[in-house]
């Protein structure tokens, strides 16, 4: 079993921390990893301050999945510009539980559920016309703007999603 374990966020979800490889020249370091509200941290041990704090925003993502090599390659915006680091797990398990984690971090914010009428036609939301947030962008729409549904691995999600008519037309998906 892996040293990574989980903790909750107060959402009854679990985060992941714990001890990785990470490297964004040619050397490698072992460091602790443990996510915030919005960021990734990265400290030399349990309870020691971050020496780097990857912002999780917008211009986050995955560049690469390296599975046999328990490797995870970011891209994300510092000071610098954009930047990139590879993570390296000590184990499959850790690897598994770290990349599931972080593409479900990408997810968009949904839409208030509270929404009356559809982003798409305006039309009002009723018994029969029911909302279905789009997994995509996180818009409310109804079902008829709603119907297609397609494979978002990069956001972590297992099965097919159903995302609203704009991100399939767009091609916005996997």
């Amino acid at each position: 079993m892996g040293n990574s374990k989980t903790r909750e966020n107060g959402r009854n979800s679990p985060v992941p921390e714990g001890y990785s490889f990470y490297s964004s020249t040619s050397s490698e370091q072992r460091v602790y990893i443990t996510i915030s509200k919005n960021s990734i941290n990265l400290a030399s041990g349990q309870g020691n301050p971050p020496f780097k704090i990857i912002n999780i925003d917008k211009d986050f993502r995955i560049l690469s999945e390296v599975s046999d090599r328990r490797c995870i390659i970011i891209e994300y915006n510092s000071q610098k510009g954009k930047s990139s680091c590879i993570l390296r797990m000590e184990t499959v398990q850790d690897y598994q539980m770290w990349i599931s984690f972080l593409k479900s971090l990408k997810r968009p914010k949904w839409d208030e559920s509270t929404s009356l009428f559809c982003k798409i036609c305006a039309k009002e939301f009723k018994f029969f016309r029911r909302q279905h947030h789009c997994r995509k962008c996180g818009i409310v729409v109804c079902k008829s703007h709603a119907r297609n549904k397609v494979w978002l691995h990069e956001l972590g999600y297992d099965t097919k999603e159903r995302i609203c008519n704009t991100c399939f037309s767009n091609k916005s998906f996997g």
